[in-house]
């Protein structure tokens, strides 16, 4: 039988005996985006700052590298990093750059087109929310309340707010992730009916999906293979030969492409991060991260056992499709071994957040439509205990400063005891209190303390850090761009600047980069990795970059390495901060350049990370 729509009919609520109307539904699920989205106005407001009278707003670094490659393509000057600049692929989300790259082509001021970029991020946030309520309604079709909590929690997850409004392709690509799974759920369940527009739905979506990023193929193959599993031989064909045909050739084409434009068989970010790095040392960071993911994939697990349960055969059917897509990209994100920021979960992994938060929220609709039994009670202590594990990993991570190997893991349980312990008591005193209501106010009240519980367990350091200081590299990026508009009044348009932080400072600048670790410089990309795994900041050849090339300035070296470098950096760059034994940072400027404008203006300050 196929799961109603929305429009369908009259449905019967999770609380028992209220029966809620559509149009009613469809209020209280807008209604329960409104906290993420006022949230997400103030997180972008927060982000911003005045410089020179003027309020301004600025990404994340990464997300200024696709802006420069995207002011560079409207200028009509090629998809290059800056003008004139090699034909190197440093972006890894080629649909996004077109769209930064429309902005540009508009005429928009550079603070106001990273304002638009952030409000898409907030609407791909708002579009992600509903539809996580959508395919809560489908796995569920008579709950008013599962849709209502997927679409509270999604729109005020912290990880998928911080990535979709600093800049990243990552709000955009849940949308699409999202849409595809509902749009094959749509097919499995009726594939005889409006087959055509589901299956157009699906080509779409997979073509769109790669076209932002290429690891979109993770989720496509998934879906593709649950696809071959439920669809009844008679039609099964009809959709996976299109499907692999749009998956095999947009990959193809993107190939092509790429090898034509760059000379390249896979991007340059690709070759900076996987080349050289032995598959031992991705995994085992892999696996830490992992382990930083334990409350979310806890969730899921919790939460898909106890659904496997209680469910039909259709409805088991779609749970294996959203458990199958959050392990696939787990482990892909293991398989490369995670992200550079792990502080809380990374871009790859965000898709299984939006799972999470689904299956959670059907799970805790029913838990909650049932009288009253030692299995809420159950709940209330899983619920916890993930719960316990979030706060415990997140002042894990504050005390070690978000550098967690396996040892400080496992020795960080004290921790996890001393700070968790308190708060995990309360909550499961105020849950198995509210559980045993019977009446529908004390459902209700329960609905939404398990809610906000499972909120909280997503948010971990992230959202601390948002309380305390705005934001993790939130000040960072300011003060690159900063950087980035001193360079500019420092130098002449022919300069050449040395950069670590690849982003800002030459998108603001406006001037010719040397990117030091190898995001858009090929040669670097190709080096065998220095120090530990860190993914994409552990290859670098400063006796190639500096010491020969000698950049005009240079603004960040991270790790400078042997005395001889030091003394000759000293020796021709002037304007040097040392602020710690293994960086320097500031701007430093080539004594003998003849791109330097005399004197350092008042605004080209040496500015401290």
């Amino acid at each position: 039988m196929a799961a109603p729509t929305f429009e369908s009919r009259i449905v019967t609520s999770a609380l028992p005996g209220v029966g809620t109307s559509v149009a009613t539904l469809r209020s209280r699920i807008l209604i329960a985006t409104l906290p993420g989205l006022l949230f997400g106005l103030a997180f972008i407001w927060r982000s911003s700052w005045v410089l020179n009278g003027q309020r301004r707003f600025t990404l994340f670094d990464d997300a200024m590298i696709s802006m420069s490659y995207a002011r560079t393509l409207a200028q009509g000057k090629g998809l290059v990093w800056y003008p004139d600049a090699a034909k190197v692929e440093g972006f890894t989300n080629p649909l996004w750059t077109f769209v930064m790259s429309t902005l540009h082509w508009l005429g928009l001021s550079a603070s106001l087109i990273s304002l638009v970029i952030m409000l898409i991020g907030l609407a791909c946030i708002f579009v992600s929310s509903l539809l996580a309520a959508r395919i809560a309604r489908q796995l569920q079709p008579t709950s008013t309340s599962a849709p209502v909590i997927a679409a509270f929690c999604m729109s005020l997850c912290y990880p998928l707010i911080f990535w979709s409004l600093r800049g990243m392709e990552v709000g955009l690509l849940l949308v699409v992730a999202l849409a595809l799974v509902a749009s094959s759920i749509d097919v499995a369940l009726d594939p005889a009916s409006n087959s055509r527009v589901h299956l157009t739905s699906l080509l779409v979506l997979a073509a769109v999906g790669l076209a932002i990023r290429l690891d979109f193929a993770v989720i496509a193959i998934s879906v593709a293979v649950w696809i071959a599993w439920v669809v009844p031989t008679p039609h099964k064909f009809r959709v996976l030969i299109p499907l692999g045909l749009t998956v095999i050739g947009s990959l193809a084409a993107m190939t092509i492409a790429r090898f034509w434009y760059f000379g390249s068989l896979v991007p340059n970010t690709y070759t900076l991060k996987i080349s050289g790095i032995s598959l031992v040392d991705r995994l085992q960071r892999g696996v830490i991260t992992d382990l930083k993911l334990a409350p979310v994939l806890a969730i899921v697990a919790v939460s898909a056992i106890y659904l496997w349960k209680r469910f039909d055969v259709k409805q088991r059917q779609q749970l294996v499709l959203l458990v199958g897509t959050a392990v696939a990209v787990t482990a892909y994100s293991t398989y490369v071994g995670g992200d550079a920021w792990e502080f809380m979960a990374n871009r790859y992994v965000v898709p299984a957040l939006a799972v999470s938060v689904i299956l959670s929220a059907v799970t805790i609709s029913m838990v909650f439509s049932q009288p009253a039994s030692p299995r809420r009670v159950s709940l209330a202590i899983g619920l916890g205990v993930i719960v316990l594990s979030s706060v415990g990993l997140a002042f894990s991570e504050i005390v070690f400063d978000g550098q967690i190997t396996f040892q400080r893991y496992f020795s960080s349980t004290w921790l996890v005891l001393g700070f968790g312990g308190l708060t995990t008591f309360i909550l499961l005193s105020a849950m198995m209190f509210l559980i045993r209501g019977k009446t529908q106010r004390a459902s209700a009240v329960g609905l939404a303390a398990a809610a906000l519980a499972v909120t909280f367990a997503f948010s971990g350091i992230g959202a601390y850090q948002w309380l305390t200081s705005g934001g993790f590299a939130i000040r960072s990026d300011q003060l690159q761009t900063e950087r980035g508009l001193a360079i500019k009044d420092l130098t002449t348009a022919n300069s050449r600047v040395a950069v670590s932080y690849a982003g800002a400072p030459i998108y603001y600048s406006e001037r010719r980069g040397m990117d030091l670790l190898g995001k858009s410089d090929s040669t670097i990309a190709k080096l065998s990795p220095k120090g530990d795994f860190y993914p994409g900041h552990n290859k670098w050849d400063y006796s190639y970059s500096i010491s020969t090339q000698l950049p005009d300035v240079v603004t960040e070296i991270v790790r400078p390495g042997d005395k001889d470098f030091t003394r000759l950096f000293n020796a021709k760059y002037s304007c040097k901060e040392i602020v710690s034994k293994d960086s320097y940072t500031g701007i430093f400027v080539l004594k003998t350049s003849k791109d330097i404008r005399k004197g350092l203006p008042a605004s080209a300050n040496c500015f401290s990370s």
